[in-house]
């Protein structure tokens, strides 16, 4: 009996424990991958409309990024192809 677990199921669980660990790293690997990009202030009708701020992400992490990441700061924006400040940033 002791034989048969060595020869079978130890190698068995040898294996599935493998699998688990690299599904486990790509994914944890994957998640920490973020856009990074500047985020700038909105200053409609002014010479200069967009004015750059902090550092925020395009992926939505469900919290708006903002000036100093304080939340009753204004919110900040990414430019469009024609330089305006439209596109929604999040905190990274």
């Amino acid at each position: 009996m002791k034989t048969k677990f060595s020869q079978l199921i130890l190698p068995m669980l040898v294996v599935v424990f493998a699998v688990t660990s690299a599904f486990t790293s790509h994914a944890e690997n994957k998640s920490k991958s973020v856009a990074i990009v500047t985020g700038y202030i909105q200053h409609p009708g002014a010479e200069e409309p967009c004015e750059a701020s902090n550092q925020c992400t395009t992926v939505n992490t469900g919290t708006f990024c903002k000036v100093g990441q304080i939340a009753t700061n204004p919110r900040l924006w990414d430019k469009n192809i024609n330089d305006e400040c439209v596109m929604p940033l999040y905190r990274p």
